[in-house]
This record gives structure tokens, C-alpha cells and sequence, in this order.
């Protein structure tokens, strides 16, 4: 935060730690109410009003118009609240209050550095806000828009950061930019983030890397040590990636891990014996990786936590084309890979499991898996492709409900 006796800091810090909770809103909204200042109060507004429309929508009920009018002008309001201090800001999503999806295009990045101190303290906690700067002119060097927002207190109120490593349509983001933001040490209320390569996901390109560098900088950088959720996506993570992923000494609160890339057995390894996996509830790997890999995997010490397990690579972006693009298919579920899923102790806790299977696994070894999902009372969706149909077949009737063809219920074939 940017002033030690701003008395708003403590409830800022409550909202960043738990985004998802209307508790710490409320209680910032009543704080504002007592005081002196009429943007404070449109916030309180916001958030109340921000507060029962989600409850409403939550249990699929109607927002009422009236509701939702006065929500929109409220809203409005305060941002003409700041339009009238001449800070230019940027029409975003607002969730309860606060700014949840709020794109700064390229161009325009520059007006939020603009920002005095005091406008970035009342604009409060934001998350998901990807910043698309101009690339820097020379190689090798980060663009002096990345290094100005890295040393820039403001990044003490953001929640999340989703990155494209390509800068989706707006020119390359690159190993040094994102060196420079990651490792900024004014990131410590960031609980997510999300990098990727927009261009792969779209029509599955050769992947954009960020480099060991960066991946190297957001594994070193104490500032991170709150990171709950980081998903990396074509964007260079490789096997020496995975390692300084594996030995950072400041990722102990992971509760969600997504990696899609080019890492081997080598990479699913240093991650099976790294104290990183302690706190993970969902893991998500695809990559050329083997059986042999997941089996070091399913048999490390540090899954206790584990309640879903992903080995698609149908989340992870491009969907099937993943599997046709490099001429290959990548799988870890060949006959080890699968013989160790089904012996593995991890089975019998997880709530959710999302696995491809290839068409020529034999018919046994669905059998298997049948029977091994029948004795996982933990185990509320199952998302698979392959023979699925086999699956469904030998499923106890009462099991056959939580099967979904990756997003779909599963409808048996005619």
C-alpha cells in the first residue's frame, strides 16, 4: 500500500486475501458510510447493491430492474468522481464494489502510470487486468512502460494477473517485460496468475516463450509467497522451467497449478518432490510427458492435498488440436501411466478427475477403471474422451451421473 495510516488499507488487504467473500466488502462499506466523503459512499452503494444482485444471481433469480438501474448509475458515478479529478480511467466490470476485468490497451496503458498515488489508494483492489504495453524498441531489454509499472506502488492492490506472452493483439510481451513485472517486489496481494500464449491457444502456433528467465524471476520473487492459483500455458515452460518452479523457496500456498508445454518426465519429477505440491488441491499437467512420469508423480509425498487431477489437454487452450499439431499425441495415461492411477492412494481422495484416454487402451483397462471409480466415494465429476462409451457401459448406474464428455454431460450412444 501506498500511505501506512491509510485507515482503508485493512480492508483492502481483507478483500485481495478472499475476492470471492461479500464479508470484508460489507464491513468496508459500512466503515465508509461514517465517513466524510461522497465517493466512499457511492462505493458503500456499490457494494451493497453489487452484493444482493450476485446473491440473486447465485440462486437463479431475476435481478430486478430497479436494481440493476441503480446499480449501472451508481457505478457511473463513481467513475465520474475520478473522470472530475482529470484521471483518465477505462470503462471495466465491476464486482461488488471493485474492478474485476478491466483491459488496458496498448496506447492507453501510459494514463494509468499517470496516476497520482492518492487516485490508485481510492480506486482500491483491482483483479484481472491485463496491461498491454508498447514493446520495446530494443532487444534484450524490457520496455521502459514494464519497468515504470514494476517500480510502481499501485501494484500492491492487484489481485490478479492474467499475461499473454505474446501480448495477444497487441505485439509481444516477451522474456524481458515480464522478467521485469514478476519480479517486482510491490506484488505482494497477488493471488493469481496467468500466462499464456494467445496466439497458440487460438490456432495452436508454435508456442511464444517467456524464457527460464522469467519463470525463474515469479519462482524467486518473496512478493509472491500469497500466489494461490498460477497457470502457465505455451509459454516456454520447459523441464529447467519446471526445476526453478520446483525449487522456490516461497510457494507454499498453491492451491491451483495448471501446466501445458513441452516438459518431459524430468519436469513431473522435480515436481513430485518439491514442497510446492504441499498445498495444491487441483493439478493440471499436460505436456510429452510419460507413464513413467506420472507414476514419480502419484507417488510423491506432497499430494496429501490433492482433490483434482487434470491429465487433458483439452483445458489447456487449443483442445484436440494439441494432439495433431506436433504430429504426435501426447499421453501419459499408456500402460504404466494408467497402472499407476489406478493403484495410486491419490485416487481414493479426489472429488474431480479429468483424464484423455487413447483409443487403442484396452478394453480391460477400462474395465479396471470402472471399477476403480466405483470405490472412489470422494469422486463428483469425471470428465474423459476416448472409448468413453466403454466407460459409461461399465460404470455402476449409480456413478454413471457424475461422467462428462469435457464440459458436457456424457449422453451414451444410440
Amino acid at each position: 500500500m501506498t500511505r501506512p495510516s491509510d485507515p482503508r488499507e485493512p480492508f483492502y488487504a481483507a478483500i485481495l486475501d478472499d475476492w470471492e467473500s461479500d464479508a470484508p466488502r460489507l464491513a468496508l462499506a459500512e466503515w465508509l458510510d461514517r465517513q466524510d466523503d461522497p465517493t466512499g459512499r457511492l462505493r458503500a452503494e456499490m457494494i451493497r447493491l453489487g452484493v444482493e444482485a450476485r446473491s440473486l444471481t447465485a440462486e437463479g433469480k431475476p435481478i430486478p430492474p430497479p436494481l440493476a438501474s441503480r446499480l449501472e448509475e451508481v457505478e457511473k458515478a463513481f467513475q465520474m468522481a475520478f473522470r472530475v479529478r482529470k484521471i483518465n480511467i477505462f470503462e471495466g466490470r465491476f464486482d461488488r464494489g471493485f474492478v474485476n476485468d478491466w483491459v488496458v490497451h496498448r496506447g492507453y496503458a501510459g494514463h494509468y502510470l499517470a496516476w497520482p498515488p492518492d487516485a490508485h489508494q481510492d480506486f482500491g483492489p483491482m483483479t484481472d487486468i491485463p496491461f498491454w504495453f508498447e514493446p520495446s524498441p530494443i532487444p534484450g531489454q524490457p520496455s521502459v512502460d514494464y519497468v515504470r509499472l514494476a517500480e510502481n506502488p499501485a501494484l500492491r492492490l492487484w489481485g490478479t494477473l492474467p499475461i499473454s506472452a505474446d501480448g495477444g493483439y497487441s505485439g509481444q510481451l516477451g522474456d524481458d517485460n515480464f522478467a521485469t513485472l514478476i519480479r517486482s517486489p510491490h506484488l505482494t496481494a497477488l493471488r493469481v496468475v496467468k500466462a499464456f500464449d494467445h496466439d497458440r491457444m487460438v490456432d495452436c502456433a508454435d508456442p511464444t516463450p517467456l524464457g527460464v528467465r522469467s519463470l525463474r524471476a515469479l519462482a524467486d520473487n518473496p512478493a509472491l509467497a500469497g500466489l494461490t492459483h498460477l497457470t502457465l500455458w505455451w509459454n516456454g515452460f520447459d523441464d529447467e522451467a519446471a526445476r526453478a518452479l520446483a525449487a522456490s523457496a516461497h510457494l507454499r500456498k498453491l492451491k491451483d497449478l495448471s501446466l501445458a508445454d513441452r516438459f518431459t518426465d524430468v519436469a513431473v519429477s522435480a515436481l513430485a518432490a518439491s514442497p510446492v505440491l504441499d498445498s495444491v488441491e487441483s493439478l493440471h499437467l499436460y505436456g510429452p510427458f510419460t507413464g513413467t512420469g506420472l507414476q514419480n508423480l502419484l507417488r510423491s509425498p506432497h499430494l496429501a492435498s490433492l482433490r483434482a487431477l487434470d491429465l487433458s489437454g483439452y483445458t489447456s487452450g487449443c483442445h484436440e488440436l494439441d494432439r495433431y499439431h506436433f504430429g504426435e499425441e501426447w499421453n501419459a495415461l499408456d500402460a504404466v501411466g494408467f497402472r499407476a492411477l489406478l493403484e495410486s492412494p491419490v485416487l481414493s481422495r479426489l472429488e474431480a478427475l479429468c483424464l484423455h484416454a487413447p483409443f487403442e487402451t484396452p478394453e480391460q483397462t477400462w474395465d479396471e477403471l470402472a471399477t476403480a471409480v466405483g470405490g472412489m466415494p470422494a469422486l463428483k465429476r469425471l470428465d474423459a474422451t476416448g472409448r468413453t462409451y466403454l466407460l459409461h457401459q461399465k460404470l455402476p448406474p449409480r456413478r454413471r451421473k457424475i461422467l462428462h464428455d469435457f464440459g458436457r454431460r456424457y449422453k451414451a450412444p444410440r
